[in-house]
């Protein structure tokens, strides 16, 4: 049985709990209180520590990652962490490639260079916006980040940006990711100098019920709160964090999700990025396409599926997934239910790789199937695609907008990331007057630059606060 203890500089008392078949230590409401009560210090050393040496440290724990990746050592945690997210083993292969593109040095510099006013430079004093005013960005914390349990990445990048910023930084992780989050993070060990960054770090699994997440929500003196997921979760922690007195920001990431956009003259271009999209997180990303509207005639769009089942054969062969038989026999409920709707359902016929296409006419068919099979719902649903044949990009705009209210995407609040081929400036305002946070090209919907803002904020400047100076 795996245990998983906290990942901190300081003396704590913890409670042992098993959950999942794994042990964790998790700590109790007193230790988070004595914890938060040296934060204010600890805060203080890393920002003295300056923002350009927090960059390189961080950037020679990526260093230090890679080297351990390429030579073997994290094998058995991978197989751990397929094993508990669900997903391939050669995906997990790529998101560890991916962690080292979170810590690159360019990357680093160009999060705090891009996102806050004054630049990387205005986190160690102040630096001019106008002949005479000035301003300076603080760290805002202590903070808390939740964080949701698809992958290792979505937690990573606020963690990393929170210290960027020189926060004391608590994370909570999910089950399925705490061990890997530690195993990056317990590399500043090995790193020289790192000791600022290590104290302001503490990382610990806390149950649904756990009295110190509790505390922290109701009563710790945070700055922030950051949480990643969907209700019931965000109501609930929304309304503890209100009534803290010390009234912490509370920003949400999700839930969203993605969606396509292919005109018929780009359809040869689109069969990859869409088959790629579909397939990786098995769509379980805020920015993974769950939805599509093809512009173009029924026969373009006949062809356009068949070279797309094609696709999805190759990619998510080399990414096999575990069904269960209850998943299975609902899946193929749905299919049944869709066609009776009238839509036309294109499937694979391995088990390993149980891709959907689902064809519908002008509007959605999905919902009225989900009616049928509620727990069909966006989470259980993997490497399922509805397409929906519209005659001109305007009506594409409209099946965007209207998500949000469809019974198939119920508890999404909107569309987070559009992918298309190629767009004109009139349709990229057009999509933009959807309320979608990004516009991106196809073939990399997952993946972000060091400038991009997340859902619509600059992660540095929601992790500082503002000190202005007028002379």
């Amino acid at each position: 049985m795996s245990v998983i203890k906290p990942l901190t500089t300081q003396n704590i008392d913890v409670k042992v709990i098993e959950a999942q078949g794994i042990t964790f230590h998790e700590p109790t409401a007193e230790s988070m209180k004595q914890a938060l009560s040296n934060a204010s210090a600890y805060q203080k050393a890393l920002m003295r520590l300056g923002a350009e040496t927090r960059v390189k440290k961080l950037a020679a724990l990526g260093e230090l990652w890679t080297q351990r990746n390429t030579s073997g050592a994290w094998d058995t945690v991978k197989d751990l962490l397929a094993s508990s997210t669900g997903y391939s083993r050669s995906l997990i292969d790529e998101e560890f490639k991916l962690v080292a593109e979170v810590f690159s040095r360019e990357n680093l510099w160009a999060i705090l260079e891009q996102g806050l006013m004054g630049g990387l430079g205005s986190l160690d004093g102040f630096k001019d916006i106008s002949d005479n005013e000035s301003v300076r960005n603080m760290p805002i914390g202590p903070m808390l980040i939740i964080s949701s349990g698809n992958s290792v990445i979505p937690p990573l990048i606020p963690t990393v940006i929170g210290l960027l910023t020189g926060n004391f930084v608590v994370l909570k992780p999910s089950l399925s990711n705490v061990a890997g989050l530690n195993m990056i993070f317990g590399l500043l060990d090995e790193i020289e100098g790192s000791e600022p960054l290590r104290d302001c770090l503490f990382i610990a699994y806390l149950g649904h019920e756990s009295e110190a997440l509790d505390y922290l929500l109701r009563e710790a003196p945070l700055g922030v709160v950051n949480f990643w997921g969907a209700q019931p979760a965000m109501g609930i922690v929304g309304a503890k964090v209100g009534e803290n007195r010390h009234h912490p920001r509370y920003l949400v990431n999700g839930p969203l999700t993605g969606y396509v956009v292919v005109k018929e003259e780009h359809m040869d271009e689109a069969v990859q990025g869409v088959a790629l999209n579909i397939v990786l997180y098995d769509q379980q990303l805020c920015s993974s396409p769950t939805q599509s509207a093809f512009i173009g005639s029924k026969e373009a769009l006949d062809g356009f599926v068949k070279k797309l089942g094609e696709s999805l054969n190759f990619v998510g062969g080399a990414q096999p997934i575990n069904v269960s038989e209850g998943g299975n026999y609902m899946l193929q409920g749905v299919r049944r239910a869709l066609m009776m709707k009238g839509s036309k359902v294109v499937s694979s016929k391995d088990q390993s790789n149980p891709w959907t296409v689902v064809v519908s006419e002008g509007t959605s068919k999905l919902g009225e199937a989900v009616s049928v099979f509620p727990q069909f719902n966006l989470y259980n649903r993997k490497r399922f695609m509805e397409i929906i044949r519209v005659d001109d990009f305007s009506e594409a705009v409209d099946l965007i907008s209207v998500l949000p209210d469809n019974p198939g995407w119920a508890g999404v609040e909107k569309v987070q990331t559009i992918g298309a081929v190629e767009l004109n400036e009139d349709e990229y305002n057009l999509l933009a007057e959807t309320g979608a946070y990004r516009i991106v090209s196809l073939d990399d919907m997952y993946m972000r630059s060091p400038s991009e803002p997340y859902d619509g904020v600059s992660l540095p400047d929601a992790f500082t606060y503002k000190v202005y100076r007028r002379r």
